[in-house]
Formats: C-alpha cells, sequence, structure tokens
C-alpha cells in the first residue's frame, strides 16, 4: 500500500494520533501542541498518495510545422521581362531571387566569373566549346540561387527567382536542386527584344555614368572584338545588329519531361496582360496593384551597381 519507508513511517505516525486522541476527524480532542502535528502527518500523506489518471483526458498537440512556400523561376531571353515579373512578385510579397546579383558585387572576381557564365551560356548554344571549369562555375551559380529558393520556401515564404536558363539541362540541374519549382518563360519577338533591349541598355550606361559612344569604346577583350566586326565607330544599328548576332542565342524549347511544370506565354508587348498570366499561374489572388515606372525604376537602378572591373 505504501510504497517507501517514510510513507510507512507517517501512515504509523498518524494511525499513533489518532488512537490516542479517540480517531481520525476528534480535533476537538487533540491538545493544541498535538494538533499541528496531526495535520502535518496527515497533509503529507495526502501529497504522497499515488495519482490515478484514469479519468483525465489528455490532448496530443500537432507540431507546428511551417507549411512550404511555392518556388517560381522565371527565365527568357535577355530584355524579355523576366526581373521586371520578379520586382512585380516582390511587391506581392515574394521573396526575389535575382540570378545577376553576382554582376553587382564589389568583388570583382566573383563578378568576373559570372560573366564567364554567360558567355558559356551563349558559347554553347552556338555549338562553340565550353571551358569545363567555366561550365562547373555556371553549374555552382544555378545551384546556390536554388540553396537560397529553398532555404526561404522551407520558412514558409513564396519565392521567385530570376534568370537566363536557356538549356534543358540548366532547367533539369534546378528541378533537382527544387523538385517542386515551377518555371515561367516570357516570350517575346527578336524585334522587341532587340528594341528594348537598347533602350535598356541606354538606361544602364546612362546609371553607369557613361553614354552609349563611351561604352563602345571601353577597353576589354570582348568589346574589342566586337568593334572589329561592327565597327570602330558606335552606330546604333550596327549595335543592334551585334546583340542580335551575338547575343541572342538559339533556346531550348521546353522538353517532354517539362510539360507538368513549364509554363510559357508571349510577352511582346510587355503589357499588364503578362502580370495578370504570371498571377493566374501563380494562383494568386489579392488585389491587382501594377506600377511599371516604379518596377521600372528599380532595375535601372541595380545598373548603377554593375562592377565594370569586372569587364576588363
Amino acid at each position: 500500500m505504501y510504497s517507501t519507508s517514510a510513507q510507512r513511517q507517517n501512515a504509523r505516525a498518524a494511525t499513533s494520533l489518532e488512537r490516542c486522541y479517540g480517531g481520525v476527524g476528534v480535533a476537538a480532542h487533540v491538545p493544541p501542541h498535538k494538533a499541528q502535528q496531526l495535520q502535518m502527518v496527515q497533509d503529507q500523506m495526502q501529497l504522497r498518495k499515488p495519482i490515478s489518471y484514469a479519468n483525465i483526458s489528455i490532448k496530443k498537440v500537432a507540431p507546428n510545422k511551417t507549411a512550404r512556400g511555392k518556388v517560381v523561376f522565371v527565365h527568357g531571353q535577355p530584355c524579355s521581362g523576366k526581373t521586371f515579373a520578379m520586382d512585380y512578385l516582390e511587391s506581392c510579397g515574394w521573396v526575389p531571387v535575382d540570378g545577376d546579383e553576382p554582376a553587382y558585387s564589389k568583388n570583382t572576381e566573383e563578378a568576373r566569373n559570372f560573366m564567364k557564365c554567360i558567355q558559356s551560356l551563349i558559347d554553347e548554344a552556338r555549338d562553340k566549346p565550353v571551358d569545363p571549369a567555366v561550365r562547373k562555375l555556371h553549374e555552382n551559380h544555378l545551384k546556390n540561387l536554388c540553396k537560397t529558393a529553398n532555404k526561404h520556401a522551407d520558412a514558409g515564404k513564396n519565392v521567385a527567382i530570376s534568370f537566363f536558363t536557356p538549356r534543358v539541362w540548366n532547367r533539369d540541374l534546378i528541378r533537382e536542386c527544387v523538385p517542386d519549382v515551377v518555371f515561367i518563360r516570357l516570350d517575346v519577338a527578336m524585334d522587341a527584344l532587340v528594341d528594348r533591349n537598347f533602350a535598356r541598355m541606354e538606361r544602364a550606361t546612362h546609371a553607369m555614368g557613361m553614354t552609349m559612344e563611351e561604352a563602345w569604346a571601353y577597353d576589354d577583350p570582348e568589346q574589342n572584338e566586337m568593334r572589329k566586326i561592327y565597327g570602330e565607330k558606335y552606330n546604333v544599328t550596327e549595335y543592334k545588329r551585334m546583340w542580335r548576332e551575338q547575343y541572342y542565342a538559339p533556346y531550348d524549347e521546353y522538353a517532354p519531361h517539362e510539360a507538368s511544370y513549364g509554363h510559357a506565354f508571349d510577352n511582346t508587348t510587355y503589357s499588364i496582360e503578362g502580370i495578370k498570366t504570371i498571377r493566374k499561374i501563380l494562383g494568386i489572388t489579392s488585389p491587382l496593384v501594377y506600377k511599371p515606372q516604379h518596377l521600372q525604376d528599380i532595375q535601372t537602378n541595380r545598373y548603377a551597381n554593375v562592377n565594370m572591373e569586372a569587364w576588363g
């Protein structure tokens, strides 16, 4: 009945006191100096009585696990509206992951390696040889973008990545790292791409403190080679032709295995309709607030931070 020696000892003491003074409950017969002792022993016995949980209902509480956020990868040719879409999604509460971020790095080596990655994509699309070391740099860059996206998504945040991914293997690597990613490709007619890019490059060079003529004359190996092909003196027509021929490389269509998670639409008009399409694909139901000039200014301000040493 009593599991410890202390309990047995208390029981014997209480019984002795009760017998001496006429049984339990006859406190009137207990002298004052013994009543306190009896009460203390009985209290200890009450506290040490085994507790029964038979009638106690214990509610199990499930661990509070945060639901994973969505991850979208917006891609397309240069100036197709990728970054604009990412900035728009940021205004809707999504976390932006800008694939061009290394271009703004103060670490010249990091920025220069990024430029090599971009050039390797163009070279590969034109069936030119690609340095395996540069290919590895590019793979690591994609993996780092995915690592950042997964970190935010695991914390319950929706994430929008923006980058140029023209090859199927680019997207397959991303899908390996982020199995629930959704791709949205922005398609734009070539003439519109070239014209849009020209306007963007004018804004960019101005933000970097240069004129288009100064940018054309910039002394770096690649630009020196371009002047040999398209003329030593800056010319708008030749500048656009350079971009069309040298930088707008072929873009892989979605492979059959990408059909379930790869989306695409025509964004040639660069209008609010494109934003509406993105919202529909991602299931965004919040009120539509669209401020295109503000979003364009965000990107223009980024150009001011381009590390120009990386081009040299």
